[in-house]
């Protein structure tokens, strides 16, 4: 495909649809040199696009003055037509019709009868354009991306191409986090930025589509000897280069890409979109100095197997309450009593044998929105626990629950839980939320409401995962956040990895000046908890302490760990 600097005046040359008609068609180029022909056409004349000559499209011996081949204003059609059943139109290419021409070999009887054709497409040329390009960035759009998804699949099950596919999803990191905070207008222009970057990399045989919001796909052609790694790179690379704004502000953009190879070998292509997605969601949730790419290979394959699977069996584990809550509990360093604990859900089997890790099924359940009906489960259950084990519990200064992004934006959701937790006898301002950075950064806006109408009630959030990713310490102060866990794998370089103890202990004399609670998560070593607690963490939590326990269970672990520390006034009353 054309890159968007040789746009016609019904946008990019669609080779692979022009590839697709019958018709014979040929582009020339302002240089009066031939830039491309289609299939039907290379059997129609003996050309190829290295081919300078047009004697083979000539009935005639000589030159007419008026031919554009002369360098005439006019066309003379009679050059072209060498078959005497054969018609010919010519389409101007360009804005100000100076990219060359189209010209087209077509069948009368065909023409004429065949008023559902794909030439009626190009004879209509604006209206073409506005129903297939996106009015934004003049890239093709969903609809279509869809209409050429038929083209192909109909192509290959005709047998009438054995052409590979390569499909490579785009979408923008913290696009959402732009518009928040520079406005919609300076999304607009990153989009149509982005949009020429990613025009000006690909080929002629390359189709790039908007398919909505922040997210593109590229569908590469003709890739026999086509290096995807070396365009991957250049892309992104190209892609991070500093966006200049009018007000001397600069951006600097990143994105993710999810790469299908061979898209052809799936039943439909958008059935190998699904793939490609897959893909793009596991480079999102890659570290930020990571690779930006992914290719969607056996493991991934694997997964979608595998989540395909979760899908089916858990709306029976709801059902059936397999799904359970666990308790971890939160460490003081200084006093070295349990301050706090943090609520899990687990899915396990009928022996007590993990069936699905968290990571698994909530991934599965995100992205069905059953993760609403999990977390009312989750919900209820520890209410429940709360009403029977108040003893045990009543001593704690916190209890956490986490929240995936959905659910901290659904003030339903957030209405729902209050009212549960009011009819149990848990103090409401010992509850805590806990969510990820991306939360936060999803709408900045209406999180800040949320946040605001959480901290009125006193319920606090805890800021989950804090040390890698965007990791600003503005929003810390913006959202007033008290608490904050260290991600477990600055915990787990602590003892190998200089910069990691230099960067807790940074974070630790910050997290002091502005009164909020370090908690290092992923504890599992004594090496890691005295090093944690030399560095001045205030809390910890992770295996060495304990893995997350079922509510009789935990029940048990604070009478053996008091004692063990020998605080018997700390016990829970029988």
């Amino acid at each position: 495909m054309q890159n968007n600097q040789e746009l016609n005046d019904f946008g990019e040359i669609n080779y692979t649809l022009l590839n697709n008609i019958e018709d014979e068609i040929i582009y020339i180029g302002p240089d009066k040199e031939i830039q491309w022909i289609n299939k039907s056409a290379s059997k129609l004349v003996n050309v190829s696009e290295d081919t300078h000559c047009y004697s083979t499209l000539c009935s005639r011996i000589n030159e007419c003055e008026d031919c554009i081949l002369s360098g005439g204003k006019s066309f003379c059609e009679e050059n072209f037509q060498t078959k005497p059943e054969k018609i010919v139109g010519h389409y101007s290419v360009g804005e100000e019709y100076n990219k060359g021409i189209l010209l087209v070999f077509g069948n009368r009887i065909r023409e004429s009868n065949h008023n559902t054709s794909e030439m009626e497409v190009i004879q209509n040329k604006k209206l073409f354009h506005e129903a297939n390009h996106d009015p934004l960035t003049s890239l093709y759009n969903r609809r279509y991306m869809e209409y050429l998804f038929k083209l192909i699949d109909d192509d290959k099950r005709n047998s009438r191409s054995n052409e590979k596919i390569i499909l490579s999803l785009i979408d923008i990191d913290r696009f959402k986090q732009i518009n928040d905070e520079y406005g919609h207008h300076i999304g607009d222009e990153v989009l149509k930025i982005i949009s020429y970057r990613i025009s000006s990399e690909i080929r002629k045989s390359d189709t790039a589509i908007r398919i909505g919001g922040d997210e593109f796909l590229i569908i590469h052609t003709e890739h026999s000897d086509y290096n995807i790694l070396s365009f991957l790179k250049r892309l992104v690379n190209h892609i991070k280069k500093p966006i200049h704004l009018d007000d001397g502000r600069v951006l600097n953009i990143s994105i993710s890409i999810g790469i299908l190879l061979d898209a052809q070998k799936h039943k439909t292509l958008s059935m190998a979109m699904k793939c490609a997605d897959h893909a793009l969601y596991e480079a999102k949730e890659r570290e930020p100095d990571r690779t930006n790419y992914i290719f969607f290979g056996k493991n991934l394959e694997k997964e979608i197997t595998l989540s395909n699977q979760i899908s089916e069996s858990l709306d029976e584990a709801l059902l059936q309450n397999d799904l359970s809550v666990h308790y971890q509990p939160i460490i003081c360093l200084k006093t070295e009593r349990i301050c706090g604990v943090e609520t899990l859900i687990r899915w396990l089997s009928d022996e007590g044998i993990k069936k699905y890790s968290p990571k698994e099924f909530l991934q599965v359940a995100e992205s069905r929105n059953v993760i609403f009906n999990i977390g009312e489960h989750l919900l209820r259950e520890v209410a429940g626990d709360i009403e029977k084990y108040h003893k045990c519990i009543k001593n704690l200064e916190f209890i956490s629950i986490n929240f995936s992004t959905r659910q901290f934006m659904s003030t339903q959701y957030i209405d729902f839980m209050k009212k549960i937790i009011s009819n149990t006898k848990m103090d409401l301002k010992k509850l805590k939320v806990e969510i990820n950075e991306t939360s936060l950064l999803h709408d900045i806006k209406f999180t800040k409401k949320i946040v605001h109408d959480l901290n009125k009630i006193g319920i606090e959030i805890v800021l989950d995962d804090y040390g890698f990713g965007y990791s600003s310490l503005s929003y810390l102060l913006e959202y007033d956040i008290k608490k904050i866990k260290l991600d477990k794998r600055l915990i787990h370089g602590l003892q190998s990895d200089e910069n990691s103890r230099k960067l807790v202990s940074t974070l630790v004399y910050i997290a002091k000046t502005y009164g909020i609670t370090i908690i290092a998560k992923g504890v599992e070593t004594k090496q890691q908890y005295d090093l944690v607690k030399k560095l001045g963490c205030d809390c910890a939590q992770g295996f060495y302490i304990t893995q997350p326990l079922p509510i009789d269970k935990y029940a048990k672990f604070t009478r053996d760990y008091y004692m063990k520390i020998n605080q018997l006034t700390l016990l829970p009353p029988e």
